[in-house]
């Protein structure tokens, strides 16, 4: 079986993802939704990804990562973006 982790950049979702490298031999698949939203913070979560994945990779074992861009720009103060996220983990899994 493949682990699958939802990496958004923050805290839960790393400590995940090192349960995942360091309590199971079997493999791990990351992957991090770019979603383009009215907050304005995709930048900065796709820059804490990166960053957690190569860190994570040179000190634990390696892993597949695989990213989707979402832009919802234009729909202000409708959260559709994580209806967008559960239909794409679903794909994934």
């Amino acid at each position: 079986m493949t682990n699958l982790v939802m990496l958004s950049g923050g805290v839960d979702p790393t400590a995940c993802l090192v349960w995942a490298l360091t309590e199971t031999d079997e493999p791990v698949h990351v992957h991090h939704m770019h979603l383009i939203n009215w907050e304005g913070r995709y930048e900065v979560e796709a820059n804490a990804c990166n960053r957690i994945a190569a860190y994570r990779r040179e000190n634990y074992r390696n892993f597949e990562v695989s990213e989707l861009t979402l832009d919802f720009s234009r729909m202000q103060g409708i959260p559709w973006d994580m209806l967008c996220v559960c239909f794409a983990a679903g794909q994934i899994v």
